[in-house]
């Protein structure tokens, strides 16, 4: 294995994406086009012809060059061109080489070896979707079937001509924690560009005021549906209407040979209500390593 470590304007976006379009692991967090939005000025380690790649989210502070797990990107590491599950030792043995504060999230199909680092698990939950509604529907919970219905009361109307701007406001108006001005934009950005791509949708609820309540932002590449992004309101919420909006959403992809991504969480709430619909939990790591001087430790706490 040949490593090598690219800077961002060595890196050929087209042998690039082709590893990750090529690779069975792929995910859409690895494509240019979404780094490039989420983390400007990444790197990365390339082996030979691209037939392994690892994107690095490079940040600075305090004059240090450090790796950090990106807004918005759930999961790294290693992508393999040849379809195996990757040991991603070597390659973050070549990172830790360069930065000396690293903070990643891997992929599913990694594994790390590498007993510098610290390794800790975190969730995600998939399901799916090649069986028909009814199948589906089955593996609801009583609890999510009783919110759908009780959702369907409530006279909304899905709709899902919502615009970018309009999403990242009313994600902004009803976000908790607050989201700010960077975060927002980063946010507007990936869902401008799926929506023009055609690879994007917002699929929204309104109350029969016509007022928006509920918003669930999601985008797919190859066979994967990502649910990135959901808001309610304090309305949407007491409607459980974010139910009714992956109900719709479920019930369109049904019988087919996508997987539902819901991209996390280790929140015990949130699991529940992924594991509501019939979810799976699937499982990656987090690394860990600090080799910052003691000072800059001691201030960073």
């Amino acid at each position: 294995m040949e490593i090598r470590h690219l800077r961002h304007n060595e890196i050929d976006y087209i042998k690039w994406d082709a590893c990750i379009e090529t690779s069975p692991q792929g995910l859409a967090y690895h494509l240019s086009w979404y780094l490039n939005i989420t983390n400007p000025g990444w790197e990365a380690l390339v082996d030979g012809d691209y037939e392994n790649v690892m994107p690095l989210p490079v940040r600075r502070k305090y004059g240090m060059v450090y790796l950090i797990q990106p807004f918005l990107i759930q999961q790294l590491g290693v992508i393999s061109a040849r379809g195996k599950t990757s040991d991603a030792g070597e390659f973050l043995r070549e990172a830790s080489k360069i930065y000396r504060y690293i903070n990643l999230n891997l992929n599913r199909y990694n594994v790390c070896n590498n007993p510098e680092f610290l390794v800790s698990d975190y969730n995600n939950h998939e399901l799916n979707l090649n069986q028909s509604i009814a199948e589906l529907e089955e593996k609801y919970s009583r609890r999510t079937k009783r919110n759908i219905g009780h959702a369907q009361e409530s006279n909304l109307q899905l709709v899902d001509n919502i615009t970018a701007k309009e999403f990242t406001d009313f994600k902004a108006t009803h976000a908790n924690p607050p989201l700010n001005n960077r975060f927002r934009s980063i946010l507007e950005d990936i869902v401008s560009h799926t929506i023009k791509n055609g690879t994007g949708r917002v699929l929204a609820a309104k109350n029969t005021k016509g007022e928006l309540i509920s918003a669930a932002f999601y985008f797919w590449f190859k066979n994967r549906i990502y649910l990135l992004v959901t808001v309610s309101s304090e309305e949407g919420k007491q409607t459980s209407t974010m139910h009714l909006i992956l109900d719709r959403i479920i019930q369109e992809n049904a019988g087919s040979n996508k997987i539902l991504d819901f991209t996390g969480s280790n929140l015990e709430g949130v699991a529940y209500f992924n594991e509501g619909f019939g979810a799976s939990l699937e499982r990656y790591s987090n690394v860990h390593l600090n080799r910052l001087p003691w000072i800059i430790r001691c201030f960073k706490r």
